[in-house]
């Protein structure tokens, strides 16, 4: 699945990163997103430390394409 990084906000800004698919509104883990909040592509994932935790667990467990083995 094709996915990216959405913002959560709270009064002072970024609260949290979600895991979306490409394209979508709802994140992984089900919380309510505004549809026009900023995305970053999913490798930015690592510099986060406000990262949804829960999102991360259901994206790790997604199956990912196979990469053809080198001879």
């Amino acid at each position: 699945m094709n996915c990216e990084l959405k913002a959560e906000y709270d009064f002072s800004g970024v609260l949290m990163w979600h895991i979306v698919p490409a394209g979508a509104f709802m994140p992984l883990c089900g919380t309510p997103l505004a549809p026009a909040a900023e995305t970053r592509p999913i490798p930015f994932s690592a510099d986060l430390d406000n990262l949804c935790h829960l999102c991360a667990i259901l994206y790790a467990a997604e199956p990912k394409p196979q990469q053809a083995a080198s001879p």
